[in-house]
């Protein structure tokens, strides 16, 4: 009687550390798959499996199916387990998945809320879910970046990055964002469509778009883009330079020589003037 009874409880006991004891093998052995093909994520989605594109050759698409199977065994043997539903998130996103990830995402977040990273994760596949600005009936990129503390500023510095590497349409993807978040980035958008325009030697295009920076002038991401705020005319040649204080003087010089081609004095933000005929 004593024997049956020690196997019965030792029978209780290992069915009891089944769940979790299967739950923690089912998350390791997903886990690493997602871990693994989020490494080779392209450089310029920054590890954010949710803002870059769905994986594409089929046998990324069979191992990421098996993994997105056992993280869910494992979420429904041990739902407490906040990493699982981030996992989840990041295996949805790659997947092409964004209906699945905004709800896996946020689990993360309930049971961890000082961790900003699926937070980080969900403002992209809801740019997805909700396209362009992330807006969903029920959640939005604007209100999960606040919650995680993204600034403005930390959109604009990416896109000044994609920027200054010439590749303009990141760029402005980036400004967009930060627009989203609350900056005012009108100018500084339709100057880089310039920029990508005459790049691509659209120069009608191109002048348009930098007509429209410099007419709304509002929305520089900085001085230094501001006051590269310049264009051509199809009857003279003018330039514009912007400042950030009334009063500023600008002296155009020819190389080595002291003597001023032309001057300006900034009084209303704006000035341009036609160099003289020949220089």
């Amino acid at each position: 009687m004593k024997v049956g009874l020690g196997l019965l409880v030792l029978g209780a006991g290992f069915a009891f550390g089944y769940r979790p004891l299967s739950a923690f093998w089912l998350q390791q052995q997903g886990g690493a798959v997602v871990v693994d093909l989020g490494a080779a994520l392209p450089a310029e989605s920054g590890g954010f499996a949710c803002l870059a594109d769905p994986l594409q050759d089929a046998d990324s698409h069979a191992r990421l199916g098996k993994a997105i199977d056992q993280l869910e065994q494992a979420s429904r043997l041990l739902p407490g387990q906040a990493h699982l539903y981030y996992l989840l998130g990041r295996a949805y996103c790659m997947a092409g998945r964004y209906d699945l990830a905004a709800q896996a995402l946020p689990k993360f977040t309930a049971l961890r809320p000082k961790n900003p990273q699926a937070d980080l994760e969900l403002g992209f596949a809801l740019e997805k879910l909700c396209p362009p600005k992330g807006e969903c009936s029920n959640l939005t990129t604007a209100l999960v970046w606040q919650r995680a503390g993204v600034l403005p500023e930390h959109l604009i510095a990416n896109g000044e990055a994609a920027r200054k590497k010439e590749d303009f349409a990141q760029a402005i993807d980036w400004y967009r964002r930060a627009e989203v978040m609350g900056a005012d980035l009108r100018s500084t958008i339709a100057f880089v469509r310039y920029q990508a325009a005459l790049k691509e030697g659209r120069e009608s295009e191109a002048y348009e778009a930098l007509s429209e920076a410099v007419e709304t002038d509002a929305g520089w991401a900085n001085a230094d883009m501001r006051f590269l705020g310049w264009y051509r005319t199809s009857v003279a040649e003018r330039y514009f330079w912007m400042a950030d204080s009334a009063g500023a003087v600008f002296t155009v010089r020819a190389v080595d020589d002291p003597a001023p081609l032309a001057e300006c004095a900034i009084d209303a933000g704006e000035c341009a003037f036609n160099l003289p005929p020949g220089e």
